[in-house]
């Protein structure tokens, strides 16, 4: 049986959840993949930055590693867009 606490706010638990959300290890994934494969490092990279904007909507504050993601994508797009 579901217990139903009316007091119970599930929009602050995502709220807290997304606060202690960090980016850094996804921006480590990203980083590997790109050093394997371009295209899959650039989804994965999209696919955590997006996430990373959902979370700082929520929190009103980026969080940690979303930096670091946009500045992967930077690079590494001019890399590509430089060895074209």
């Amino acid at each position: 049986m579901v217990d139903t606490d009316p007091s119970f706010d599930i929009e602050l638990e995502r709220r807290r959840g997304a606060a202690m959300r960090t980016y850094t290890t996804p921006a480590v994934i990203t980083l590997r993949l790109y050093w394997v494969f371009w295209l899959p490092g650039f989804i994965a990279n999209l696919v955590y930055w997006q996430q990373a904007a959902r979370d700082e909507q929520l929190i009103g504050r980026a969080p940690d590693g979303k930096g670091c993601l946009l500045w992967r994508f930077i690079v590494f797009t001019m890399f590509v867009a430089a060895g074209s």
